[in-house]
């Protein structure tokens, strides 16, 4: 193969990288609602994507030393052609666990059953093709940042173009044509190719040093792509958009690194880094960080995206001769496997409270070029330690000197800037910004942390109030006041919109089967009476031991009605409820201030129609700091005939004190305008706001519209 033509190559390339990473956020977006909306199902499906990655690169690394490239092509072609049977996709959104299954093994073995074998040969394809260009004595690199254009498209594409004209069953077709195409592409690529010995098989074998540098420059910016996108979910909602946005950003910082002449270079990137560092950092300890989505997810998203050019850019100033080519690619995959799963799978055994992007962070500082101690003037190596103990004093002394937080804000932001290109003072001064204020939820106040799949839970005593915090929301309390200790608090205060409902309804036929989907620590089961039957549906075990452990909290104790709670799913346990069962159903879901989308959709409000008796109500808690759920469940309402009202409260107190209430926003739908007529004269109710669009669906579910502006 003396001459060959880099168009089918770009092809190619360009093809199966975008496959590669339209099927990601595809896989995900299915595999979501039977897991209940969990922010952890977007970052173990990366992981797991990372490992398949891995394996497909280990694949193509072994057939490149071992065959020559004409044996590697009909070995490659007939895998593509053999893993082609698995398609289309065999998941839908009806995929869920068995109750009482471990989630994270239960979801890797269905990736591993139903998308394994196309995603690691597509996978594979990319070194191999590189290594076929390669065999013809031209450099193969510019083929990675192409491929990387790829990737980058898919995921812009996915929540802009794809999710809104297209629903699940579509794509998932459309995959697989997608896939047949790369096939044909393939072999356009393989023809040609020579019987000559493995270009690769004398490839010199790097040091371990370098491996090693390979590997810690792919780990962090792979644990902390992990790690901030599961973050940002959890706080805000586990949907497309803001899983492609970090990974995008992510496969860009390698297009620059492995460009012919880099736009950005890597030191020019470590001090935008710094910058980043500082704003974030300095905001993030102070609690005075923004409220808005954009500017929130943008903060973060820079950061990664400057750390992953800083870092991928040394990593690419390492990379060796194209006769390193294949096992320079697995070291890279096997780095992004490794930090994936520190994060996914590892960090919730190991931590109980969710450190791992802070760690991931201080990490990264560490690997920025720049200077060391013992390599310029000591005065330099003695500050790397002298300013972030100011730093650390800084914060220390800030509630008793009374100094206005933008003051502080400004200090610790000039203090950290002072780490420009020195790495272990940087790592230092990211160390106090981001982890001095978790002593907070060691203090002896703190009764109860746990962490699983769904997210991390704290019960401890603030004030008046011991209250459960899930993530970044306050999920009930109770008053450790005796007078108060049988009274709802929070969203559900008696001079709230839902408690004004239920304390003027209670009793009546409306609260005479209730069902409940959320459980916190039960709070609205303070309204019931006796005889009345209530039932809660919960899919986090943790939440469940929580209010039953009658040393934290006595809601349940102490309740009129002692509950039903059915572990799982709400929507896959109220389908198997009997039809008109409930005269009352309540959706409290909430996974920190993430939303599961899953519950809101058209065929979601159909099952809750169906379980509700024909004067029956329901009654939705849409309460968010980012997101305008009114519209959309307006919409759903409209399209089944459902009367439908809206309820805005902005009256809070501060939590704390033995009567805590909380500002909450809630909708009621009913079949009957009878029921609806009982809402009138209650304070705070109005009919919804009439909206254009079509309702969200199982297949489609566009949440950008839902965005606050």
């Amino acid at each position: 193969m003396t001459s060959v033509s880099a168009a089918p190559f770009l092809l190619a390339l360009t093809l199966g990288a975008f496959l590669l990473f339209w099927q990601q956020p595809l896989v995900a977006r299915l595999l979501l609602p039977g897991l209940g909306g969990s922010p952890s199902v977007w970052a173990v499906c990366l992981t797991f994507f990372q490992a398949a990655l891995l394996a497909g690169y280990a694949y193509a690394h072994l057939a490149q030393t071992r065959l020559t490239p004409r044996a590697q092509a009909w070995v490659d072609l007939g895998l593509l052609i053999l893993a082609g049977a698995s398609l289309p996709i065999a998941l839908d959104v009806t995929t869920a666990p068995p109750t009482n299954a471990m989630p994270e093994p239960w979801l890797l073995g269905r990736l591993v059953m139903a998308v394994a074998p196309s995603f690691v040969v597509a996978a594979a394809t990319a070194p191999m093709l590189q290594g076929w260009f390669a065999s013809s004595g031209r450099d193969p690199y510019f083929l990675y940042a192409a491929s990387n254009i790829g990737s980058f498209a898919a995921l812009l594409l996915f929540p802009f173009v794809f999710e809104s004209n297209f629903d699940l069953v579509e794509m998932k077709r459309g995959w697989a044509i997608g896939y047949g195409v790369l096939i044909a592409a393939t072999m356009l690529c393989a023809i040609g190719l020579g019987a000559a010995r493995p270009a690769l098989a004398a490839a010199q074998i790097p040091s371990i040093g370098r491996r090693m540098a390979w590997l810690a420059l792919s780990f962090v910016p792979s644990a902390l792509l992990v790690s901030m996108t599961q973050q940002i979910s959890t706080d805000i909602a586990a949907f497309p958009l803001l899983w492609v946005m970090p990974l995008s950003l992510y496969l860009l910082s390698f297009v620059n690194a492995f460009a012919v002449t880099p736009p950005v270079s890597a030191r020019a990137a470590a001090a935008i880094a710094t910058v980043m560092f500082a704003v974030l950092a300095t905001y993030t300890s102070l609690g005075l960080g923004p409220k808005r989505v954009a500017v929130i997810v943008g903060l973060h998203c820079l950061l990664l995206f400057a750390v992953a050019l800083a870092l991928h850019g040394q990593l690419a100033a390492l990379r060796p001769s194209p006769a390193g080519l294949s096992a320079f690619y697995l070291w890279l995959a096997a780095g992004g496997a490794l930090g994936g799963s520190f994060v996914a799978l590892l960090g919730p055994l190991l931590f109980d409270s969710i450190v791992e992007y802070r760690l991931a962070l201080v990490a990264a500082a560490l690997l920025m070029p720049g200077r060391w101690p013992g390599r310029d003037r000591p005065i330099a190596g003695i500050l790397d330690f002298v300013l972030p103990l100011l730093m650390a004093l800084a914060l220390w002394l800030w509630p008793d000197l009374g100094l206005w937080p933008e003051g502080l804000a400004w200090l610790l932001l000039a203090l950290m800037l002072c780490g420009l290109y020195r790495p272990l003072r940087m790592a230092l001064a990211v160390t106090v910004a981001f982890f001095g204020f978790l002593f907070v939820d060691i203090s002896p106040d703190t009764l109860h942390r746990s962490r699983n799949f769904f997210g991390v839970h704290l019960v401890r005593d603030e004030g008046a109030v011991r209250v459960l915090r899930h993530g970044t929301t306050l999920h009930g309390g109770q008053s450790l006041e005796w007078a108060l200790r049988g009274q709802p608090l929070g969203y559900y205060h008696p001079q709230g919109p839902a408690g004004n409902l239920l304390m003027a309804q209670g009793g009546t036929d409306m609260t005479a089967h209730v069902g409940i989907v959320g459980l916190g620590i039960g709070s609205l089961l303070q309204y019931a009476d006796t005889g009345e039957s209530w039932t809660y549906f919960e899919i986090d075990p943790d939440v469940i031991r929580i209010a039953r452990d009658a040393s934290l909290f006595t809601v349940l104790a102490d309740a009129k009605v002692r509950p039903r709670i059915v572990e799982g799913d709400a929507r896959l346990s109220l389908a198997r409820e009997p039809d008109r069962s409930f005269s009352l159903l309540v959706l409290d879901a909430f996974s920190s201030d993430a939303i599961p989308a899953h519950l809101l959709t058209l065929d979601a409000f159909e099952l809750y129609r169906r379980k509700l008796r024909p004067d029956g109500a329901l009654l939705v808690h849409v309460t968010n700091r980012y997101l305008d759920l009114e519209p959309v469940v307006t919409r759903a309402a409209r399209a089944l005939g459902l009367s439908v009202m809206a309820a805005r409260d902005y009256e809070e107190t501060r939590v704390g004190g033995g009567d805590w209430k909380a500002g909450s926003e809630w909708m009621f739908l009913t079949p009957s305008p009878e029921t609806l007529s009982r809402l009138h004269g209650l304070p705070f109710w109005r009919l919804a706001v009439a909206t254009t669009g079509r309702p969200w669906s199982d297949r489609h579910a566009d949440l950008i519209e839902a965005i606050r502006r």
